[in-house]
């Protein structure tokens, strides 16, 4: 809804620019008239609320599939931790596809529980 309304005052900018800066009524009607239709569906478009709830955000996780291997064939991994209380990590290695979910922030060193290899491990 918001790029519709911005768009439309964008094509109603241009268009009057054109027809009353250098007289182009060719290039500025069609624009004018296209902002004026953007203006009239922004308008009537619905609000779009259609969010997670708390509780979907909380139970969230990534597909649990395997990676492609990274560059040099290194095993990818991904790493999610949640910003607000409580405080989650989830860990997907790329090479078996196993998703583990933990309480706290990332751990210093990770060694898949599934298939055993060591993804990171901090200096």
């Amino acid at each position: 809804r918001a790029n519709l309304l911005l768009s439309s005052w964008v094509c109603l900018l241009l268009g009057s620019g054109f027809i009353l800066g250098m007289g182009a009524y060719a290039i500025g009607t069609p624009l004018a008239v296209g902002g004026i239709i953007l203006h009239i569906l922004a308008i009537v478009s619905p609000l779009g609320t259609d969010g997670m709830t708390d509780v979907q955000i909380q139970h969230w996780a990534p597909d649990a599939d395997p990676m492609p291997p990274g560059a040099g064939e290194k095993i990818m991994f991904r790493v999610d931790t949640t910003l607000d209380e409580p405080i989650q990590t989830t860990v997907l290695c790329g090479a078996c596809g196993t998703l583990t979910r933990g309480n706290g922030p990332r751990p210093a060193s990770y060694i898949c529980p599934s298939c055993g290899v060591e993804l990171w491990e901090e200096e």
